[in-house]
């Protein structure tokens, strides 16, 4: 995640925008994107009732959640993507305009 905010900072700095921003956009896209779609996925996958007394059986599918590798690395990939987003309205912006060493 890192090695994305430094390649979007050093993007930004060709693009002539402000790298700090731009790379606290990209750690704030991947979080963002990573939490909406794991709620999206346990709401979709999840089949009991949600209620407040159901909670612990939600806790339980949570923790068995949880140890899923597979299933967090699908997760935090769409993180990524959140991040890729970023890079990609990045790339859009016109290059600054290189100085010549004449």
């Amino acid at each position: 995640m890192f090695i994305m905010v430094f390649t979007n900072s050093g993007l930004a700095v060709r693009k002539g925008k402000n790298p700090l921003v731009w790379g606290t956009l990209t750690l704030v896209a991947f979080f963002l994107t990573y939490v909406l779609m794991s709620t999206a996925y346990v709401f979709i996958t999840y089949k009991g009732p949600i209620t407040p007394d159901h909670i612990d059986d939600l806790r339980v599918y949570m923790e068995r959640f949880q140890r899923d590798t597979l299933k967090v690395l699908l997760l935090a990939m769409f993180g990524v993507g959140g991040a890729l987003l970023v890079r990609y309205r990045l790339s859009r912006y016109p290059d600054k305009p290189r100085r010549d060493a004449a």
